[in-house]
């Protein structure tokens, strides 16, 4: 009776192990993300304004498998953005009526837009049949080819204009998104994800950090 209570205990060791182990194939994506980017201030001094500007983000992706439903999804990506941002409530000694001694409020709109270069790191859990994912993570990005153009909308009708150019600089957005794949076939899906990105560090204008949000198309290709 002994020995018949031992070879049960041992018996799923024993099936598990006649059980040839499939080792998962990685999962090779190409993925599209149009976004809106915009700003958040630090400075609150100063009366700021904002207007989300369109992008754009491509790239290739592949997806390992951890351990059950968990999965590492990395990648290159490439990114086309632009901001707008507006400076009000200024006063400059410049636009002083001479007559009654009042400082007329000027502005200063700044138009700008970038490229970087992407390097995507996330986790990601796949529920409900594989079909909703939620995934955490974030980009490491080089930042560069920034260009902007300055103009100053004076109290007493006169502008002024300015352009510059910034220097190349590494930056971090965490990102989170939640999708829905859709198997188009044996080897393709189609995934949409709402997707948000916060970048840790500024870098264009000072007292204030980007963030984006966006729908993400992902297809993916299983062997």
């Amino acid at each position: 009776m002994r020995n018949f209570i031992v070879a049960c205990c041992f018996l799923p060791i024993l099936l598990n192990a006649q059980v040839p182990k499939v080792k998962s194939k990685p999962v090779r994506s190409i993925y599209l993300l149009p976004n809106l980017m915009s700003l958040n201030y630090t400075m609150t001094d100063i009366q700021q304004a904002w207007a989300p500007k369109a992008g754009i983000s491509v790239g290739l992706q592949v997806k390992l498998k951890i351990v059950n439903d968990f999965f590492l999804r990395t990648g290159l990506g490439y990114g086309f953005k632009g901001y707008r941002n507006m400076e009000t409530g200024l006063r400059f000694g410049s636009t002083i009526n001479p007559m009654t001694w009042v400082v007329s409020e000027s502005k200063i709109e700044t138009k700008g837009v970038f490229h970087e270069l992407q390097l995507p790191l996330a986790l990601q859990y796949d529920f409900k049949e594989d079909r909703f994912f939620i995934a955490v993570g974030a980009d490491f990005v080089a930042q560069m080819g920034h260009t902007a153009k300055t103009q100053y909308l004076y109290g007493d009708g006169t502008k002024d204009f300015s352009s510059f150019e910034n220097k190349s600089q590494l930056n971090i957005a965490s990102t989170l998104s939640m999708g829905y794949a859709m198997p188009l076939n044996q080897h393709y899906t189609l995934s949409i994800a709402p997707t948000f990105s916060y970048y840790v560090k500024e870098w264009i204008l000072h007292d204030s950090q980007m963030y984006n949000y966006g729908i993400k198309l992902l297809l993916d290709y299983k062997p």
